[in-house]
């Protein structure tokens, strides 16, 4: 009997860090998008992989210049999967860009979370709320104790417990758990790492350079005009990703 019950003390245990959890994954910066998104994890990978917008046909609500137009949006066939890796300290995750699936690393986000006397439940689980601050927007988020594996949605990493529900300040990005099953993981597979450029240099050298090429190409077409095409430069206040780390205007973390 003692046998039997400290197994089943130990399946228990386990089971809390290892499991599944689906969300709802909002964004409202450019357009209105809203999709589901999966994540699988165990104590020491994890994976989160948005999956293709559930409307027929894909309507997507663009908000540019306060104007409400409908578009058509034909999404990708490769859909955006972001991995984390204790071990050695990697968040890799898949961008499709310039026709190509790229595969990017960098450290797992070292955020100063600023952990706050609240608690709410969500999905019957209790969750502690936390604020902080990443990569130009500040995110209030919801963490589950019960659940002590340091994962979230997309980047959000680093709490005593999974995230299941997370908000900028802005009201631009929301994830939130729509259910929760703890089950063994243990077969999550990384991609490869040797495949992987940084981050930053896919930021600071890959982007500006196709960017470049694109425009070299489309003067070459038109060069008989008086007019002359610039290199693409985006807003990143239309992104997640608004400033980072190595860039001047970065808060310094405490």
């Amino acid at each position: 009997m003692k046998i039997l019950l400290f197994l089943l003390t130990c399946v228990s245990l386990y089971a809390q860090n290892s499991g599944r959890v689906e969300y709802m994954h909002v964004t409202r910066t450019s357009i209105d998008y809203k999709t589901t998104a999966v994540f699988e994890f165990n104590s020491e990978v994890s994976k989160y992989r948005v999956l293709k917008h559930n409307q027929s046909p894909k309507e997507i609500t663009s908000t540019f210049e306060d104007n409400n137009l409908t578009v058509f949006m034909p999404e990708s066939k490769f859909r955006p999967e972001y991995f984390v890796d204790i071990s050695s300290n990697m968040l890799l995750s898949y961008k499709y860009m310039f026709k190509k699936n790229n595969l990017l690393k960098e450290a797992i986000p070292k955020i100063d979370w600023k952990i706050k006397d609240e608690f709410k439940l969500l999905n019957t689980i209790k969750c502690q709320k936390a604020i902080g601050y990443f990569r130009g927007r500040t995110y209030s988020v919801w963490f589950a104790n019960d659940i002590p594996v340091p994962y979230g949605p997309w980047k959000l990493q680093g709490l005593p417990g999974v995230i299941l529900e997370a908000q900028d300040d802005k009201s631009e990005i929301f994830f939130k758990a729509t259910k929760v099953t703890l089950q063994d993981m243990n077969d999550i597979e990384l991609p490869d790492i040797k495949k992987a450029i940084s981050l930053k240099e896919f930021i600071t050298v890959v982007i500006p350079e196709k960017n470049e090429e694109l425009a070299a190409f489309m003067n070459s077409k038109q060069a008989d005009r008086n007019t002359t095409v610039s290199a693409f430069k985006p807003n990143r206040n239309t992104f997640k990703e608004i400033i980072y780390e190595w860039e001047d205007g970065y808060p310094k973390q405490d």
